[in-house]
């Protein structure tokens, strides 16, 4: 005898099939590009930790760097006020006994000194005859020193080349500024020009100071050992 499965009444409810859950889309690479098959994406990936700095240590913030100054030549020339003061003051009319202080002051409180001055640096700038720019720099214990010890690893004369020429050096000090001297550069006869020390290696200034009144000057002036006599043994 066949069994007959009962009829759903009004009563009861049929029962939902159950669905499968929707799949997990794929996230998409940077730059909207499908992810390759077979890989996995990185989205979710830790983020990596910056390489470090070139340099190694030396470029880490914090530790210490040191270097010297070198020149790109082996000679340099040097400019200073005080070394030209008594030719200066012969130019103004100052008398003898004058100073680098006594040139600032009349300059500064005499303006048609100041403006005599300037005429006669300007044409002798122009008979120097120089173009472009050059590099100067401030002179300091820390490049005296790299320079010296840089000319006796060569074996070289260990001097520099003083400027004694008056229009020559007050035209470089009252016309570079910062590290650069340039053609163009207007002149400023004030104390924080005029009152400061330069050198330069350019083969240009060189060659210009060794045709005028200068000086070579040791770098350091060398020191006589004193020996002691020895006892005479009776």
């Amino acid at each position: 005898m066949s069994k007959q499965l009962p009829r759903l009444g009004s009563n009861q409810q049929q029962q939902p099939s159950r669905q499968p859950p929707p799949p997990i889309p794929r996230r998409s690479p940077p730059g909207g590009l499908p992810t390759p098959a077979g890989t996995r994406s990185n989205a979710n990936a830790p983020a990596q930790r910056p390489p470090a700095p070139p340099g190694g240590l030396g470029a880490r913030l914090g530790s210490r760097a040191t270097w010297e100054i070198i020149g790109l030549a082996d000679v340099v020339t040097y400019f200073d006020l005080n070394s030209i003061a008594p030719a200066v003051g012969s130019l103004l009319g100052l008398g003898t006994g004058t100073t680098a202080e006594h040139i600032i002051a009349a300059l500064e409180n005499d303006k048609a000194k100041a403006d005599a001055l300037k005429e006669q640096l300007d044409s002798a700038w122009q008979a120097f005859n120089f173009t472009g720019a050059m590099l100067v720099y401030d002179w300091q214990t820390e490049s005296k020193n790299a320079l010296n010890a840089r000319l006796e690893a060569l074996k070289a004369p260990s001097k520099y080349v003083q400027a004694d020429e008056p229009l020559l050096v007050l035209n470089v000090l009252a016309r570079a500024r910062s590290s650069l001297l340039m053609v163009q550069s207007p002149l400023a006869l004030e104390k924080p020009f005029l009152n400061r020390l330069l050198i330069a290696d350019d083969p240009r200034l060189e060659t210009l100071v060794r045709q005028q009144p200068h000086q070579e000057i040791p770098f350091y002036e060398p020191q006589e050992l004193e020996l002691e006599d020895e006892d005479e043994s009776p």
